[in-house]
């Protein structure tokens, strides 16, 4: 059902529940996520920036937050200075004059939301992350929501992307700021963000998965 919670029963037990082999899980060790991340990722120090070695694996788990926590440290293993791109945030669509809208959703506020289908407020990135585009922008050079990048120059204003994935690999694109909002948002009001439709997916949701081919992949639950 939504929000992703799973049915019950009438008697309180869930339904459908999904029995995974014990050879395939790790639930014993206290650095799990650091084991899956190895195992995900062997040798990650010596191909972290090899497209044919990063197109073939990810991560995959129910919710943004674990995602956002696996992706920052997959990042923080890869060598050189991180920069941050920092969007720009404001409401619209909401009864009362413009003064009102500016003092109801101060900056603050809005710069901390994070929604399904947004770019987050901050960005920290470094040569030789892999993103994955969250808008299309242009079909015909495979620019779709979905394709996976690897950051080759992080400029001032935009960033120099390859893509590693579909039928454009090898493609060098830059991908600007773009004013973006959610196509489906349980907010009062319309939130638009202005920031690179990118995010890192080393690790990525598992509804974000349809659609990849992936022959490594990680299960965390």
């Amino acid at each position: 059902i939504g929000d992703g919670e799973i049915e019950r029963a009438a008697d309180g037990a869930f339904e459908d529940d999904i029995c995974i082999p014990s050879e395939f899980c790790n639930v014993g060790s206290e650095n799990c996520i650091d084991d899956m991340i190895d195992s995900t990722f062997p040798e990650f120090a010596q191909h972290f920036n090899e497209p044919s070695y990063l197109s073939e694996r990810a991560i995959l788990t129910p919710t943004n937050s674990t995602v956002a926590h696996v992706n920052s440290l997959i990042v923080e293993r890869i060598p050189g200075e991180s920069q941050s791109y920092y969007s720009v945030d404001h409401a619209e669509d909401y009864p009362g004059t413009a003064t009102e809208l500016n003092n109801s959703f101060r900056p603050e506020y809005l710069n901390s939301l994070s929604v399904p289908g947004l770019p987050t407020h901050e960005l920290k990135l470094k040569v030789g992350v892999v993103v994955m585009l969250m808008r299309n922008l242009n079909q015909t050079l495979g620019l779709c929501n979905g394709t996976r990048m690897m950051v080759t120059r992080l400029l001032p204003n935009c960033d120099e992307c390859e893509v590693i994935s579909g039928n454009f690999v090898g493609t060098k694109h830059f991908i600007p700021r773009m004013e973006i909002f959610p196509t489906d948002s349980k907010l009062p009001y319309k939130l638009m963000r202005k920031q690179m439709p990118l995010q890192i997916c080393y690790a990525m949701t598992i509804i974000k998965s349809q659609g990849q081919s992936l022959k490594n992949v990680g299960l965390y639950l």
